[in-house]
């Protein structure tokens, strides 16, 4: 069990819990790089769905050294993929200092628990950050969106060393008010228009900082938003080229369908919004979006989940 030292809604000296907006702990998350701060250790069952927890982190009170004490708080992370990271780590354990990349906070539903969203580069796995009230009853209650300034403060502090945060503020692509109603059994998609490209001699990089779905728990007939933030770098200023965001969404290991949309983008990072309309008939589970982007050649990718409830 791993303890930290925290103080329950008065993190690091604060006063009364301010109050702090999704938007507002997205500015300085969503698409950063962090390391762990310690090792997080895996319960190391993975279930039918093939989610795996960590074990319990535990917060203590500042001066408190009794492990034994009521705690302040505590969370737990839940990964996607579990095999993919007991494979990865063989020990049950992720190391002190490994990279993650940040998708960003959000809540399960509108009104209900937050938890930030994080990435391993290189695997499949995706991971979700919950914290809970030690208050019985029940102890294990989520904590929601008024205590998301202290629960950015836990994560800051406590799990996760920012080290690469985001370049710039994000531009987002417009998104379409409208779309057409989706086939039988198919999510429909809305195309942009074709762009403009530039042709010119240019040795382009693409960094994919994050995929996400939003909401993440959705009802069949439910819409979504395939959230796409990247970066494109090492092309020359005031131009622009064809860039393709590729987006397919799969089941159970089988792909369901895939939108594939030519944009054109200049220098700069960027937020591309697709939404998707579920069928009425949607199975329940969790769904995974598979994400790239493609500059001349040059690919970017990353995973997500989302998860349809009745």
């Amino acid at each position: 069990m791993l303890f930290l030292t925290l103080a329950l809604l008065a993190p690091h000296g604060s006063g009364a819990a301010e109050r702090m907006t999704l938007e507002d702990a997205n500015l300085r998350w969503s698409g950063a790089q962090c390391q762990s701060r310690a090792q997080i250790i895996l319960s190391g069952k993975v279930d039918r769905k093939g989610v795996v927890n960590s074990q319990w982190m535990v917060w203590l009170r500042p001066g408190v050294t009794n492990p034994n004490a009521p705690p302040a708080a505590k969370g737990r992370f839940v990964f996607s993929s579990g095999d993919s990271l007991l494979r990865k780590y063989g020990s049950g354990a992720i190391p002190e200092a490994t990279l993650f990349e940040v998708v960003g906070w959000n809540e399960e539903k509108r009104g209900g628990p937050i938890y930030l969203e994080v990435q391993l580069p290189g695997l499949p796995a995706g991971g979700r950050l919950y914290f809970y009230t030690p208050k019985p009853p029940p102890f294990n209650r989520k904590l929601k969106l008024k205590h998301l300034a202290d629960c950015e403060r836990w994560a800051r502090f406590e799990v996760f060393e920012i080290v690469e945060a985001p370049d710039e503020q994000l531009v987002e692509v417009g998104t379409p008010t409208e779309q057409q109603p989706p086939s039988p059994g198919l999510p429909a998609a809305v195309h942009p228009p074709t762009p403009v490209v530039a042709t010119q001699v240019f040795d382009p990089a693409v960094t994919l900082h994050a995929v996400a779905v939003q909401p993440a728990q959705v009802v069949p007939g439910g819409e979504v938003l395939l959230v796409l933030t990247y970066q494109i770098s090492g092309v020359p200023p005031n131009s622009q080229f064809e860039v393709t965001e590729r987006r397919r969404l799969t089941f159970d290991g089988r792909e369901l369908t895939s939108f594939d949309e030519q944009v054109a983008r200049g220098a700069g990072s960027f937020t591309s919004k697709l939404p998707v309309r579920l069928p009425t008939d949607a199975a329940m589970g969790f769904y995974g979006v598979e994400a790239s982007v493609e500059l001349a050649g040059v690919i970017a990718s990353g995973t997500a989940f989302f998860q349809v409830i009745r």
